[in-house]
């Protein structure tokens, strides 16, 4: 039996129901016919009736267990395809134990018989796919990938035994699960190993049919979004317009079977698109997938959903870069609305309403509406606290972050609690960089700029000074090619002379400067970083007023000192 795996071209529900209608219950009850109901089930899968499909699927498991309790191998090996079927069906209406229970005894019971020698390597393959498929689904890795790697060696060797295009067809499909692990583990160098292994199997294919370009949709959608966070933006727009061709020639064919994954596939490269910030082509690409989502919002997956949600978000970050705030509330409003409604069905998805929060948060702030921005990153924070794996650095950095944007709005509100937030999102980056010495000391250090600025913008220039200095020092140490770091060192530098500047000690300040040149000599391969240093700290000199000859004096020697030539500061007219 191909199971749910059959092929959605097939349509066999008109003759079967006709066929199973015609019979007595007498003739019915027979295993055969138990498989019969298992196929209408399978195509009632195939078109998204889950209800109907469950019905018939039900019918087979009642008619076949008798059976297999006689101990009938053809009814065990029989039933177990009913089971995996069901337990399919139960994982897509969010029966997470029913669901887990069903596939569990579908792969038990396959497994067993492959041993035995009465079960054939290609529907054992497909049990232990489909437990894989289960954990992939709610994000546990481990055991996703360990049922994957059963079910690759028993695809592999029924390749052996008998190279048919099906059963290339279905590793292929693997591969791409595989792809899918490596890419939420976020190594993108090895998902797109794996993509591109499937694409070769269906690249064998002369006159690829409906039933060979379906997967070849999927890995094109996992593949344009494993090469787009690999940064590779020309690659990564290619793939997700050549999948996006495919789908919608075959959504002409079966909209329902095909235009959820064609919703999808706009829905990413739209996201693409932003993120590479061509917000025009982004905004366009996004509103058409969103319009084909509110055409048949009930046929997408949850999977679907979840994505369609995050469309939505990128959708009000682009009005909000855009200014258009009205648009960009209403964006995450429809954001937040979808992920609330998959979370009453599935707690696992409260979680994902913390990005919502924490955008449209932002989003309040930059409207001036700092009470409501408060509210949101508060809620934020819940989500944190109470429905993440505490143990993740990941989540605990999170966590400082949201703390860091509390803080900023309640300083913002002249709140004094806002220390209170701002020391304890440090203390929890002192935690996380004992125990990672190395990935979260830049964005500790950025606390700590964040810090001292607030405390500099309230006029405790003394007190800015310490988290200013410890930043600093983390900063200089990571030094490498990254502009990134040397303009976060740079801006860090320029805000502690700013706070000498405005305690009147000029020559204090240029003693920084050339105190921070030494240190930072010692990682530097070009001067044109501390040359843009330099020339920005003469700008702050020359706004404020202060009498800069002092500070060129300083600075140009200390210059000279350190390089064995002159630099002199580009001076306005």
């Amino acid at each position: 039996m191909e199971g749910l795996t059959l092929l959605k071209s097939k349509n066999h529900i008109p003759y079967f129901e006709h066929f199973v209608g015609r019979l007595t219950s007498e003739e019915q009850n027979t295993v055969q016919i138990a498989l019969i109901f298992n196929v209408i089930g399978v195509d009632y899968f195939k078109n998204n009736d889950l209800t109907k499909a469950k019905s018939f699927l039900g019918k087979a498991y009642e008619i076949i267990i008798p059976f297999r309790d006689n101990k009938d191998q053809f009814a065990i090996s029989s039933a177990a395809t009913v089971i995996g079927n069901i337990g399919v069906i139960e994982m897509k209406l969010n029966n997470l134990e029913d669901a887990l229970g069903f596939l569990e005894l579908a792969a038990k019971t396959d497994y067993g018989m492959y041993k035995d020698g009465l079960k054939s390597a290609e529907d054992t393959a497909h049990s232990l796919t489909n437990l894989g498929d289960y954990w992939l689904e709610y994000h546990d890795l481990y055991n996703a990938g360990e049922f994957y790697d059963q079910a690759l060696l028993l695809w592999d060797l029924a390749i052996e035994k008998a190279p048919t295009a099906a059963i290339k067809l279905r590793k292929a499909r693997l591969l791409n699960k595989f792809a899918q692990i490596h890419f939420m583990r976020s190594q993108y160098i090895i998902a797109e190993r794996y993509c591109k292994e499937a694409v070769d199997i269906i690249k064998e294919y002369e006159s690829p049919t409906v039933e060979v370009l379906e997967p070849l949709v999927e890995i094109y959608l996992t593949l344009g979004q494993v090469l787009q966070k690999a940064r590779a933006k020309n690659e990564a727009e290619r793939i997700y317009k050549h999948g996006i061709t495919l789908a919608e020639a075959l959504a002409k064919e079966s909209e329902n079977a095909f235009g959820p994954v064609l919703t999808n596939l706009l829905c990413h490269f739209g996201a693409c698109k932003r993120e590479f910030g061509e917000l025009d082509e982004a905004e366009e690409i996004l509103l058409s997938g969103l319009d084909r989502y509110r055409k048949h919002s009930e046929l997408l997956p949850e999977k679907y959903q979840v994505n369609i949600a995050k469309a939505y978000m990128d959708l009000g970050v682009i009005y909000a870069e855009q200014r258009k705030y009205d648009l960009s509330e209403v964006s995450y409003n429809e954001s937040l609305s979808i992920k609330e409604k998959l979370a009453l069905k599935n707690p696992s998805f409260e979680s994902s309403k913390l990005s919502v929060y924490n955008n449209r948060a932002g989003l309040y702030r930059s409207m001036g509406n700092l009470e409501r921005a408060l509210e949101d990153f508060k809620k934020a924070l819940a989500i944190a606290e109470g429905g993440l794996d505490d143990e993740k650095l990941a989540v605990s950095s999170l966590r400082a972050n949201i703390l860091t944007n509390i803080a900023y709005v309640q300083h913002d509100l002249d709140d004094p609690e806002f220390e209170k937030s701002i020391d304890l999102a440090i203390t929890i980056y002192r935690n996380i960089v004992t125990k990672d010495k190395d990935f979260y000391k830049l964005p500790f250090a950025d606390v700590l700029v964040k810090k001292g600025k607030m405390l500099g913008d309230r006029g405790s220039l003394k007190d800015a000074l310490i988290p200013l200095n410890e930043a600093i020092e983390i900063q200089t140490a990571l030094l490498s090619d990254d502009n990134d770091i040397w303009l976060s060192a740079s801006d860090t530098l320029t805000m502690l002379i700013a706070c000498h500047l405005d305690l009147d000690n000029v020559r204090l300040a240029g003693g920084m400067i050339h105190m921070n040149l030494l240190t930072l000599r010692r990682y530097d391969k070009s001067k044109k970083h501390f040359q843009k240093a330099l020339q920005w700290t003469y700008d702050l000199f020359r706004s404020r007023n202060y009498d800069f000859m002092i500070f060129l004096n300083d600075v140009e020697l200390s210059y000279k000192e350190l390089y064995k030539e002159d630099f002199f500061v580009k001076k306005a007219n």
